[in-house]
C-alpha cells in the first residue's frame, strides 16, 4: 500500500483516507446528490438496497481549473457524462456498495466503508471488477482527486486544483499499477 492506493489484484484497488468529519457527515456527502455534486458527481439521491440510480459527471461543478484535453468532455460545455448503478448494500453511516457501469456491460463494484476515529472518519473505498489497467490507473487517481475535493468541502476550504491533482495522481498510478 502506498499513500495513494493499494492494488489488490489486476482488477481491484483500495483507497483509504481519514476525513475531518463525523461518519454521518461523510455518509451524507455520499448519498445526498446535492452534497455529492460539490465533490464528485450529481445524479440521484441514494436511498436503499435495490435502487437503480444515475451519476451525472460535470466536473465544472467542482473546479474552475480547465481540464486537460483527455478530459475535455467534463468541461461543462457538453452535457454531463451519465453512468448508472444499482445499490447492493446500504448501512447508513457504515457501508455503501453499488454496481457502477457506463452501459449495460461490465459493471464495476464500488464499496465505501466508514468507521469513526478520534480525528474524524476513516473512509475505505474498494473498487473492483475494473476491465483493464487503464481503468485501474484512472480510477485510483480519480478517487484520490475527488477525496481531496471532499476534504476541502468538509472543512470549508477553497477546492484544490482538481485537474492538477488528476495529472499528478495519474503519473503516480502509472508507476504503481503493474503492466498488463
Amino acid at each position: 500500500m502506498t499513500d495513494l492506493a493499494e492494488i489488490l489484484s489486476r482488477d481491484a484497488l483500495r483507497v483509504e483516507r481519514t476525513l475531518p468529519a463525523s461518519p454521518e457527515r461523510v455518509w451524507n456527502n455520499l448519498v445526498d446528490a446535492k452534497k455529492r455534486s460539490r465533490w464528485f458527481c450529481a445524479g440521484d439521491d441514494l436511498v436503499g438496497v435495490g435502487q437503480k440510480f444515475e451519476l451525472h459527471f460535470g466536473h465544472h461543478r467542482i473546479t474552475d481549473e480547465p481540464p486537460p484535453e483527455k478530459y475535455k468532455r467534463f468541461d461543462g460545455t457538453q452535457p454531463d457524462f451519465v453512468s448508472y448503478g444499482k445499490i447492493l448494500e446500504f448501512e447508513p453511516n457504515r457501508r455503501l456498495r453499488f454496481s457502477w457501469m457506463e452501459n449495460d456491460d461490465n459493471a464495476s463494484d464500488v464499496l465505501f466503508e466508514l468507521s469513526p476515529r478520534s480525528d474524524g472518519t476513516r473512509l475505505v473505498i474498494t473498487h473492483s471488477k475494473l476491465p483493464n489497467r487503464e481503468e485501474l490507473v484512472g480510477v485510483g487517481g480519480g478517487w484520490n482527486a475527488h477525496l481531496n475535493v471532499l476534504e476541502d468541502e468538509l472543512v470549508g476550504r477553497k477546492h484544490r486544483g482538481f485537474w492538477s491533482d488528476i495529472a499528478r495522481f495519474d503519473e503516480e498510478m502509472q508507476r504503481l499499477v503493474p503492466p498488463s
